[in-house]
């Protein structure tokens, strides 16, 4: 499969060095995130070497310039901060410059002036509960993803639970309100902060659980939903609604966007202007939407021959 990839990239590839590629800025579902198409998914290229082949190293700046990258910090968890409306968290992830250290504080895990950074066990606790639990995972799962023991993994599941009340009240409210409209067999919509609706047609809940019609890969699907599924579209799509306007704002100034990966954005810039370009880079990508006042965003970025370093 690999060796299919390297011959089908290497055949795309113009005399001139350059390989045109599709990408679907309106990809994933329901989220509206960006994916791959005719072959090529640049969201799924390999990070490290396989069989002494690196994709990524492939893609090189032409002479003369440079690639600069910049990657939204934990858009995702800030995001879901924002949608539940906890202030107390969003706070504490705009005094910090560590996304895990503000969350330790604002669930009463950690205090003082050292940084969690201090602290690395307990940061990778942060860290493991953020990135699954958000999403309304149970604690057998937590246990697999995270590779702790079925004790803790339960005691960790529920501290994030109960220092969490506005996401699950978010969890229900979601799955409360698909639940009204699969009674009365009509659609259910959530509207994103940026004003896009998300529709998930013919709500259901005969022969038991939520389902609704949404499209998947081009075609029309039901499938099933419960409120951890439903809040990370939310947060997923949001995330997207984010990063689509930083798109736009960073090709408003005039720089020249090779493509995106996922939350990352990667210019082609001349070598004389890649640091100041850096700059203004990273701080469009960390500017407040006004559609979301109050989001603190963070971004960084790096400056390099190939993609991917």
């Amino acid at each position: 499969m690999l060796l299919k990839k390297v011959c089908t990239f290497i055949h795309r590839t113009k005399p001139d060095g350059w390989m045109p590629f599709s990408l679907k800025y309106f990809g994933a579902g329901s989220t509206g995130r960006w994916s791959g198409d005719a072959g090529l998914n640049l969201q799924n290229l390999n990070r490290k070497e396989l069989y002494g082949v690196d994709l990524r190293g492939l893609i090189r700046a032409p002479e003369g310039y440079r690639i600069v990258s910049v990657d939204l910090s934990q858009i995702e968890p800030r995001c879901l901060a924002f949608l539940c409306g906890d202030e107390v968290l969003l706070d504490f992830i705009g005094k910090s410059d560590d996304l895990y250290d503000a969350q330790a504080r604002a669930w009463g895990l950690h205090e003082g002036e050292e940084s969690l950074r201090k602290d690395p066990a307990k940061r990778l606790m942060v860290k493991q509960l953020n990135l699954g639990l958000g999403y309304g995972m149970s604690a057998n799962k937590f246990m697999a993803v995270s590779g702790t023991e079925a004790k803790e993994a339960e005691r960790l599941t529920d501290l994030f639970r109960k220092k969490n009340p506005k996401l699950l009240a978010l969890w229900k409210r979601l799955e409360r309100a698909m639940k009204q409209h699969a009674a009365r067999g009509s659609d259910f919509t959530m509207e994103l902060p940026s004003g896009r609706e998300i529709s998930y047609w013919a709500a259901s809940n005969v022969g038991g659980g939520l389902t609704a019609v949404t499209c998947r890969n081009g075609k029309m699907m039901r499938s099933k939903y419960w409120y951890g599924l439903l809040v990370e579209n939310l947060t997923q799509a949001t995330a997207r609604e984010v990063f689509a306007e930083k798109l736009l704002n960073i090709e408003a100034e005039g720089f020249e966007i090779l493509f995106s990966v996922h939350d990352e954005v990667v210019c082609f810039v001349k070598e004389k202007e890649v640091e100041q370009t850096l700059a203004r880079v990273v701080q469009i990508m960390s500017e407040t939407p006004d559609w979301m006042p109050g989001l603190p965003l963070s971004a960084e970025g790096s400056i390099d021959y190939k993609y991917g370093k």
